[in-house]
C-alpha cells in the first residue's frame, strides 16, 4: 500500500533543501533535520535509505555531509517513495487488491483503488525535486517582491550557502 508518511514528507523536503543548496555544498544531518523539523536520528535513518537508492551521497571528513546523488531534475518523488519502501518494483501495485475478499471479482472499490493508485503514481513520477525547487524559488521571489517579508524571515527559504560564503557575509 502506498504510504506517504511523515518520513516521505521529511525526505521530500530534505532533498528540496539539498537541491536549493549552492553547488558543491553539502549539508549535515543536523542541518537537514533542523530544516525539516525532524530528529537527527530519524533523518539519519531516512538518509541511509536515500543513499542506498543513490538519491543522496554521503561526503565524509571535515566539511562533509550529504549532497544529491544525481541532478535534482531527474530525481522523481516516486523514486523517493520507492527508496523509503526498499525499492517498490515498477510493476508492484502500491494499493493491494483484496484477494481474499469474496467480492473481489466484481467489487467496484477494487477498480476505484487501482485507478487512484495509478493517478498518484503517475503524478509522483512526473514531479522532480528540481521542478519543486524551481517553483519554490519562483514563489520566494514573488513573495519578496510583494513586500510581505515572509521569504526573508525563514532561513529555510533562502538559498543554502557554503561555510565560506557565510564567513564572508559576516565580515
Amino acid at each position: 500500500m502506498l504510504e506517504l508518511t511523515r518520513g516521505s514528507n521529511y525526505s521530500f523536503h530534505a532533498l528540496l533543501l539539498l537541491a536549493r543548496a549552492e553547488p558543491a555544498r553539502t549539508m549535515t544531518i543536523d542541518e537537514l533535520a533542523q530544516g525539516v523539523r525532524a530528529s537527527p536520528s530519524y533523518m539519519a535513518k531516512l538518509l541511509k535509505r536515500l543513499s542506498r537508492a543513490g538519491l543522496v551521497m554521503a561526503h565524509l571528513g571535515r566539511g562533509g555531509g550529504y549532497g544529491l546523488g544525481r541532478p535534482a531534475d531527474v530525481i522523481t518523488l516516486w523514486e523517493v517513495v520507492a527508496a523509503l519502501h526498499d525499492g517498490v518494483p515498477v510493476g508492484t501495485p502500491v494499493i493491494p487488491l483484496c484477494a481474499q475478499c469474496p467480492l473481489s471479482p466484481i467489487c467496484p472499490l477494487r477498480d476505484t483503488l487501482h485507478s487512484a493508485e495509478e493517478d498518484i503514481r503517475h503524478r509522483l513520477e512526473a514531479v522532480t525535486v528540481g521542478s519543486l525547487a524551481q517553483l519554490l524559488d519562483q514563489n520566494t521571489l514573488a513573495d519578496s517582491s510583494q513586500g510581505s517579508g515572509k521569504a526573508g524571515s525563514h532561513p529555510w527559504l533562502s538559498k543554502q550557502r557554503s561555510g565560506a560564503q557565510r564567513m564572508r557575509q559576516r565580515r
